[in-house]
């Protein structure tokens, strides 16, 4: 009783804006697995709902103490159950201890492997995945899930008639664009898409726009679900719509990842594609999209969407036009050059890592970011479970992972809105910095906030990512999905954390580039050149300028610089940023698209 208290009113208060609170997971438990009654009888209670609910939730609780079984049941009862009931029940919780023989048992009972798929998986994969856009339940348990179906359907595979197919719902191709190495998204998204009874077809990473509407054109897909995570993916993006377009095609598409928004798909995206493009925030949201755009009344949800973007691309128009950009030379010249006085100079310093131990590493790992990539809000017991689940699977990784990194520590001095390196061979290396020119703002660049009389700064590339794949491959040829998105995440803060021993914030302003105080990823080029990076370690780039493997980061560490947006920029600076990097203009804008 207590147990269904908490949880009811956990579950309401979340939904209602709660962001904090203090609880003993143990006395908590799913809400969609409250008995009926009793989950009607507490939110009586908790929501004030009529004023008899004490005395009706005190009867109902005397009533069970009089049964003549306790209301509690063991842990392994549900063994007792029917199969088929036995079945749900273990999809349903992640339990993967006795699904192959109990999938085996319905099979003989049937004599259909397909009957068994069909009556028995997919509508507990169908309730899980509505659990989980309901938000009664986590990522964690719908990846838990996932792995047991795999295994149930890997049981069944024997008994499959070859004349027969299962059928599934819709249709959805999924692929990460070219010049992107990031999956983790994707993954996730397929793995909720698989939980609400879609056939999902994976193209993997780095996929070419001409190969994904060639995939388009052979298995026809219900939507197209593309993802990036680097600023250059959205004109990946854009490329891939453009090819559909070329190609007659009018596939619903589907983009997302940590770079795409609303306005950008609206503004940018959907104009070039005679199909309906819509943006999708998460993986939970990502199911719903495609059930709109599947359903009988889809015609109403895309009109719906192309009117939302009709309105976003009006509202970007006066957005720009209420925020003007001061004129580039004039904030150029007025710039505030820091000066931190003479320091001695010295030779460059260029230090490899490699084994660096992940004892000295996992101790920084940001757990918050980790439970938010894992979308499980303030749920404390299953950040509880996540937590213990993730340092069984970091044990794992310490036999499989090895830190790499470089770092180059160089005399430079900043020079209008370029960070001047001395390479100690009598040359010099530029990097080029972008300028805020927001009206209203601080109009500063990275630049500025280099002593012009020279100081340090360092440059870094490092990564947590050698030998991370093929952990997460182990994992997936074992069926256990569930370890390998643990893996890949982990490895994220790995590289994070890692950066942090080695370039403490602490240090100064540690900004990496692709974000916004240095938005231009082709920067990470120059980095790799100066500290011979791909010979060192086991990094290379792909040619949009990502990190490889993709748990990695790359940046330049100033010490007495600070954090800021570089924002919107106007022609005048976006040429002179051109010239300054020896790049076509088409090029850089592929490289800082949201800054034009």
């Amino acid at each position: 009783m207590r147990e269904a208290m908490h949880s009811v009113f956990l579950y309401h208060a979340v939904n209602a804006g709660m962001d904090m609170g203090i609880v003993n997971p143990q006395m908590l438990k799913i809400y969609s697995d409250i008995e009926p009654v009793l989950l009607e009888k507490v939110e009586d209670v908790i929501l004030c709902r009529n004023e008899n609910a004490a005395t009706a939730l005190i009867e109902y609780a005397e009533s069970l103490k009089q049964q003549d079984s306790p209301a509690a049941e063991t842990a392994d009862s549900w063994h007792s159950l029917p199969v088929g009931d036995r079945i749900r029940y273990a999809m349903v919780k992640g339990i993967p201890d006795t699904i192959e023989s109990d999938v085996v048992e319905a099979y003989s009972a049937t004599g259909d492997a397909i009957r068994v798929i069909d009556e028995q998986l997919m509508p507990a994969m169908e309730t899980v995945g509505g659990l989980f856009s309901e938000g009664k339940m986590f990522l964690p348990q719908v990846v838990k899930t996932a792995r047991v179906m795999k295994k149930a359907v890997a049981a069944l595979t024997p008994y499959l008639e070859s004349s027969k197919e299962v059928k599934y719902g819709a249709k959805v191709l999924i692929a990460t664009v070219k010049g992107d190495v990031h999956d983790i998204g994707k993954n996730i998204v397929g793995v909720v898409m698989a939980c609400n009874g879609y056939e999902v077809v994976d193209m993997g990473v780095m996929v070419e726009p001409e190969a994904i509407v060639a995939k388009s054109k052979e298995i026809s897909p219900d939507v197209i679900a593309l993802s990036g995570l680097i600023t250059p993916s959205l004109n990946e993006m854009i490329k891939v719509c453009e090819a559909l377009e070329a190609a007659g095609l009018s596939i619903p598409v589907v983009v997302g990842g940590a770079t795409t928004s609303d306005l950008h798909c609206a503004v940018k995206i959907a104009p070039v594609y005679g199909g309906t493009v819509v943006r999708s925030a998460n993986a939970s949201e990502n199911a719903r999209i495609v059930a709109a755009l599947v359903a009988p009344s889809a015609a109403e949800y895309r009109q719906q969407v192309r009117s939302r973007q009709e309105e976003l691309r009006a509202q970007y128009l006066n957005m720009s036009a209420s925020r003007p950009l001061a004129d580039y030379d004039t904030v150029r010249k007025n710039a505030v050059k820091e000066s931190f006085g003479a320091l001695a100079g010295h030779s460059p310093r260029l230090t490899v890592y490699r084994n660096f131990p992940l004892a000295d590493v996992e101790k920084l790992i940001d757990w918050d970011m980790f439970y938010a990539a894992w979308q499980v809000g303030n749920a404390a017991a299953e950040k509880e479970t996540l937590h213990n689940d993730a340092l069984a699977v970091l044990t794992e990784m310490r036999e499989n992972v090895d830190l790499q990194g470089v770092t180059g520590t160089y005399r430079a001095e900043g020079r209008g809105d370029d960070i001047v390196l001395d390479l100690g061979d009598g040359t010099e290396y530029p990097l080029p910095m972008l300028r805020n020119q927001t009206e209203g703002e601080a109009n500063v660049s990275l630049a500025d906030f280099v002593s012009a009389d020279g100081e340090d700064i360092t440059i870094f590339a490092l990564t947590a990512g050698v030998g991370t794949n093929r952990f997460i491959e182990k994992c997936r040829a074992e069926g256990n999905d569930y370890w390998a998105i643990i893996a890949k995440l982990l490895a994220d803060r790995l590289a994070e954390a890692f950066a942090e021993v080695i370039c403490p914030a602490g240090s100064g302003c540690r900004a990496a580039f692709g974000y916004p105080t240095c938005p231009d990823h082709s920067l990470k080029k120059d980095v790799f050149d100066l500290l011979g990076v791909e010979s060192a370690t086991g990094m290379s780039l792909t040619g949009n300028y990502m990190i490889a493997p993709g748990e990695s980061i790359c940046g330049i560490i100033v010490p007495n610089g600070r954090f800021f947006s570089v924002g919107r920029i106007s022609r005048e600076q976006l040429a002179d940023y051109a010239a300054r990097r020896k790049m076509d203009i088409e090029e850089v804008k592929k490289m800082i698209p949201k800054n034009i």
